[in-house]
C-alpha cells in the first residue's frame, strides 16, 4: 500500500525525490516503477535520476481515477 504523504506547499511539490523513494510512494518496487513510470525520470548527471514529486502525485491521481 502506497505510503500517506502529508498535505504539501507548492514549494515542497517542487522537490526531487529518489527514484526508490517515488516507488514507495507509490507501494511499488524500483525496478517497476522505472519501468511504468520512464517519463517521469529526471537525470539530474549521469549518476544521478530524480522524480519531480508534482508529476508524481499528478501521475498518480490520474492513475487512480482511469
Amino acid at each position: 500500500m502506497a505510503t500517506p504523504l502529508p498535505a504539501l506547499s507548492a514549494i515542497e511539490l517542487e522537490q526531487h525525490v529518489t527514484v526508490e523513494r517515488a516507488a514507495e510512494i507509490l507501494g511499488i518496487h524500483f525496478e517497476t516503477f522505472e519501468a511504468t513510470y520512464p517519463h517521469l525520470i529526471r537525470r539530474v548527471s549521469p549518476r544521478c535520476r530524480r522524480v519531480k514529486l508534482r508529476d508524481l502525485l499528478t501521475e498518480e491521481n490520474a492513475s487512480d481515477s482511469a
